[in-house]
């Protein structure tokens, strides 16, 4: 299990694709107002955001998977510090150091927060349940409940009806409780679920292979929950905590059914450039400040939304690829993204 997994370097990268656009565009909207000419961006934005941290996360916990495998508990927490809080940590200090110079405000990074910056924060924080939990799975007891997840796995529409747990942690949110436990859509309990999902199926390839073959059993399950979610809303014969328990079934779903699909499809795939594989993480945490930075200005531009959010797109694409692009090839740098010292080749790890 140590080799690198084509499949979920391809995954990242797509979700990295999908979430640049749509940061850029909740960038846009935030800095504009509710009253901005791009305000009504802000939403559907924010919407296509929240669906795809769930997945960020359920291909986080595959790839800790096999870096644990990989790099044995010590070797693994290091690399995660180094992957995660380090750029968490620079990515904050940038917000703040921009937000104090007064290029952007502190309203628009917390307006962006469904972004990285938390993701990263809520990752890492989850990483410290993983070598526990591999260890206990390495005994006599953890082996027999494996065995035992798998054979009930076989059957389809197991492994989707555990997205009850899920259901069930999704409704958290809706609690009265500080606004940092709802980060995002959906709470961190649901996110540490999905997260644990991705981990344990990476764990045990028997489980891998029941979500690959299932993969459109799940993809299913997410459609129907979703379509019952959205006319339950629309037609007010379902209550919100109902519906918020429909979405977080078909967030699990639908992580089950990328899992599987990229399993089954993306293993034979051809092999990533290094560049791409080393540059998500990296390019995503310098993306979010420039989409910010970028946005203010483009707010004072006087055109249609419509052609501000494609300029604003490929000008942050160019700034924030420029920025790493110079990290990469300067050793202090590269520790303040995340990359490896130069002369090291293992990531140690990935996000």
């Amino acid at each position: 299990m140590a080799a690198r997994r084509r499949d979920l370097d391809w995954m990242r990268l797509g979700l990295v694709a999908a979430a640049f656009p749509l940061g850029c565009a909740r960038a846009l909207a935030a800095v504009g107002g509710p009253a901005g000419a791009a305000a009504w961006l802000g939403a559907p934005a924010l919407t296509g955001i929240q669906w795809l941290v769930p997945l960020f996360f359920a291909v986080s916990g595959a790839s800790a998977a096999h870096a644990l495998a990989k790099h044995g508990t010590r070797g693994y927490l290091v690399a995660r510090v180094l992957r995660l809080f380090v750029p968490l940590a620079s990515a904050a200090l940038l917000a703040a150091g921009l937000s104090a110079a007064g290029l952007i405000g502190m309203e628009m990074v917390e307006e962006t927060r469904g972004w990285f910056p938390w993701y990263l924060a809520a990752a890492f924080g989850f990483s410290f349940l993983l070598p526990p939990l591999r260890s206990a799975f390495e005994t006599r007891g953890g082996t027999k409940l494996l065995a035992g997840l798998s054979a009930a796995a076989a059957v389809p529409g197991v492994m989707q009806a555990a997205g009850a747990f899920a259901a069930a942690a999704a409704l958290l949110p809706l609690l009265p409780a500080p606004r940092a436990l709802a980060a995002g859509r959906w709470g961190p309990v649901f996110f540490a679920l999905v997260f644990l999902l991705g981990f344990l199926l990476h764990v045990d390839a028997r489980l891998l292979g029941h979500a690959a073959r299932q993969r459109g059993v799940s993809l299913a399950a997410a459609a129907l929950s979703l379509a019952a979610a959205a006319a339950g809303r629309l037609l007010s014969f379902i209550p919100e905590p109902g519906a918020a328990a429909l979405c977080g079934f078909a967030a699990w779903s639908l992580a089950l059914a990328l899992l599987g699909f990229g399993a089954r499809r993306l293993t034979k795939a051809g092999e990533m450039p290094k560049l791409l594989g080393e540059a998500s993480l990296p390019f995503s945490v310098l993306a979010q400040p420039c989409a910010g930075l970028l946005a203010a200005a483009a707010a004072a531009w006087q055109a249609p939304a419509g052609l501000k959010l494609p300029a604003l797109v490929a000008v942050t694409f160019i700034a924030a690829a420029a920025l790493y692009a110079a990290a990469r090839r300067v050793t202090v740098l590269r520790f303040f993204v995340g990359l490896a010292p130069l002369q090291a080749d293992a990531q140690g790890g990935s996000s």
